[in-house]
């Protein structure tokens, strides 16, 4: 709804830039109660969901009428090529120790921000 009102680019900057902020949370929490990990959490995922939306319409129009099908099959295997591999990478930093409590889990949220940083950067 905002990105047929307001520019995508512009929305899904907002919103990218805002999922920031519980990613950071998120890798750097202790032991805490669950009603602050819940509103987080919730925080979280109604920022990543809401990107969705300008970015589907951004790339969307980019693709040709014609070729559009085909051009979003192949941006749907890159999107999932990516989710493996960022699942892939975040298995391989994150471990475990003696006491049963992650570690590492905050390099993975650097990582993150490192990369947002890297896009927005330009």
């Amino acid at each position: 709804m905002l990105s047929g009102r307001y520019e995508k680019h512009k929305i899904f900057i907002i919103f990218m830039l805002s999922n920031v902020i519980p990613i950071a949370i998120i890798t750097h929490l202790g032991v805490t109660p669950i009603r602050f990990v819940l509103m987080i959490s919730m925080m979280f995922f109604v920022t990543s969901s809401s990107r969705y939306v300008p970015a589907a319409a951004i790339v969307t129009g980019t693709a040709k009428p014609e070729n559009r099908g085909s051009f979003l099959s192949f941006n749907s295997a890159v999107q999932q090529l990516a989710t493996g591999a960022a699942s892939l990478l975040a298995g391989i930093i994150i471990g475990e120790n003696a006491a049963g409590e992650f570690t590492n889990y905050n390099v993975v949220g650097y990582t993150r921000l490192y990369l947002v940083w890297y896009v927005f950067r330009w």
